[in-house]
C-alpha cells in the first residue's frame, strides 16, 4: 500500500512539472538537450577574437562615414565676363565688356565672399552670407547676404549692400541661379553725390563634378543724387563664366 501511494505521488509530481520543464526547455539555456544548451551559451560568450573583429568593423564604419559625410567647410572661386551696354553712355561709349572675380568660403551656413569688378567702374564688394535653406553652396539653396561695396569712378562711393540669392537645381547637373542686390544710399562723396541702386541677375548653369559653367543676363539700374537733381543710369547685358567648388 505504501509503495502504491509513493508511486502515485511521483506520477503527480512529474505531470505537474512537465509544463514548467517545457517552458524552461523552450529558452534553450534550461533545456535538457546538451547541444542546445551549448549553442545558447555560446551566443553570450565573450572572446578576444570577436572583440577585435568588432573593433575593426567599427573602424571601417567610421572611415566610411568620414568619407561620405560632407565637410562643414566649403570654398569656391569664379570668374566671368560681361558683355553689356550703358545708358546714358559713359566716357562716350555705350557698349562695354567687364571682368568679375569672386572668392568665397563657408563654415556650415556662414560664409564670407569678396568680389572684384573691372568695368564700367572698378568695384570691390565684401559680403557676409547666411544660408537659410540648403546643405551646400553648389546644391539647391536660399542665401541672404549683406556687406559693403566700394565703387571708384570720378570719385569714390561707399555703400552698404544687402540682398538674396537662390540656386535651384532641376537635376543633379543643371539648374538656375537668381540674385537680387540692393545698394543703399552712399555717404556723400567729394562731389557731394549720393549713389544707390539695384542689381538683378539670372543664370543657367551646368555642373561637371566640381566645375560649373554658367551664362546669364543682368540688369542694374542706378540713381545719382546731387542736391535736388537726380540722374538715372542703367547697365545691362549678358555674362558667361566658370566656377570651381572645393
Amino acid at each position: 500500500m505504501r509503495i502504491q501511494i509513493i508511486g502515485f505521488v511521483l506520477i503527480g509530481l512529474s505531470l505537474s512539472a512537465s509544463p514548467r520543464a517545457h517552458a524552461q526547455g523552450s529558452t534553450g539555456r534550461y533545456s535538457w538537450n546538451p547541444i542546445q544548451r551549448a549553442e545558447v551559451k555560446s551566443m553570450s560568450r565573450w572572446s578576444l577574437s570577436e572583440w577585435l573583429a568588432t573593433k575593426e568593423r567599427n573602424r571601417l564604419m567610421d572611415m566610411w562615414l568620414a568619407i561620405h559625410t560632407p565637410t562643414p567647410y566649403e570654398f569656391y572661386l569664379s570668374g566671368d565676363t560681361y558683355f553689356g551696354s550703358r545708358s546714358p553712355p559713359s566716357n562716350g561709349f555705350t557698349s562695354y565688356s567687364s571682368f568679375r572675380g569672386i572668392v568665397g568660403a563657408y563654415a556650415t551656413i556662414f560664409g564670407l565672399e569678396v568680389q572684384y569688378e573691372s568695368d564700367p567702374y572698378r568695384r570691390y564688394l565684401a559680403l557676409f552670407n547666411l544660408r537659410l535653406l540648403g546643405f551646400d553652396s553648389q546644391g539647391t539653396n536660399l542665401t541672404t547676404f549683406f556687406g559693403l561695396r566700394t565703387s571708384s569712378e570720378a570719385s569714390t562711393y561707399r555703400n552698404g549692400v544687402a540682398g538674396l540669392s537662390m540656386t535651384l537645381g532641376l537635376t543633379r547637373f543643371f539648374g538656375f541661379y537668381l540674385l537680387y542686390r540692393h545698394a543703399f544710399d552712399s555717404t556723400p562723396n567729394d562731389l557731394a553725390i549720393i549713389y544707390s541702386g539695384d542689381r538683378w541677375e539670372a543664370q543657367a548653369f551646368i555642373d561637371f563634378s566640381f566645375l560649373r559653367v554658367y551664362g546669364g543676363y543682368y540688369y542694374e539700374p542706378e540713381n545719382l543724387v546731387s542736391g535736388v537733381t537726380t540722374s538715372t543710369r542703367t547697365a545691362q547685358g549678358s555674362l558667361i563664366g566658370l566656377k570651381l567648388f572645393f
